[in-house]
């Protein structure tokens, strides 16, 4: 218990002593303390330091959120990146989903990537509402580049429309039948604004049987962290020649 007095005591130090100038004084003196002490110390190599300051985050955060957003998007914090997502997980509003996928760190480890979708999805939930509409696939289509040995590169293309009063945090899922191998597609997470469609573009590569024609393709919207569908469509495409050896 002994490192849990040491952190009362550093917390004590920020929001017991209060100026004399006034309110407006003591809220400069932590905006301060938040930026140039406790915003590094998330990198301390001590448990303590690292507890504190997220514990000094997470109690004041009308002043920590416009703090920890601006350093999402400094690469000086870049090895911190991910213990901001988590803060902004916890006390942002839904208008920072859009931020933290904006800012998806792609080149960052698994584990950080999953904290970075789990602050979205949390602040997703604290917010949500039940879905009234169904969304729309508006459009589906893939673009072939070529075909080499069988093997095909292209990109699938895609618009999904939220017809709901309620922006919607979605991830999608692609199908395809009679192929013989097929590319793992990330599970990225998209965010939906109300009455707004988005328009996706990501490559994909397929190797499908010798002279094969055709394929058929479905792709699948849900709700993520929710075991829900919410819309759903399939096409049937036809294959490029082969080129020449």
């Amino acid at each position: 218990m002994h490192w849990i007095s040491k952190i009362t005591i550093v917390l004590l130090n920020l929001i017991v002593f209060l100026p004399t100038s006034g309110e407006a004084h003591f809220d400069q003196i932590v905006k301060n303390d938040l930026q140039d002490k406790w915003l590094p110390a998330l990198n301390s190599q001590q448990l303590v330091q690292r507890f504190a300051a997220t514990q000094a985050f997470l109690h004041f955060p009308d002043w920590s959120l416009p703090i920890i957003r601006q350093a999402l998007q400094n690469p000086q914090f870049n090895s911190i990146h991910w213990r901001l997502a988590y803060l902004l997980g916890v006390s942002g509003p839904q208008t920072d989903v859009a931020l933290l996928l904006k800012l998806f760190p792609k080149e960052h480890s698994a584990f950080e990537q999953e904290v970075w979708k789990g602050a979205a999805e949390r602040i997703f939930w604290r917010h949500r509402k039940t879905p009234s509409r169904q969304f729309i696939i508006s459009r589906l289509t893939f673009s072939p580049h070529n075909r080499k040995n069988d093997t095909i590169d292209g990109n699938l293309l895609y618009k999904i429309v939220n017809p709901d009063n309620e922006g919607r945090l979605i991830n999608t899922h692609v199908d395809l039948w009679h192929v013989y191998k097929k590319s793992t597609l990330s599970h990225s997470y998209y965010w939906t604004e109300a009455g707004r469609p988005i328009e996706i573009k990501t490559p994909f590569r397929f190797t499908v049987f010798p002279r094969q024609k055709t394929i058929n393709i479905r792709l699948t919207v849900s709700e993520v962290g929710a075991n829900r569908t919410l819309a759903q469509h399939k096409i049937k495409i036809r294959l490029p020649a082969a080129s020449s050896p």
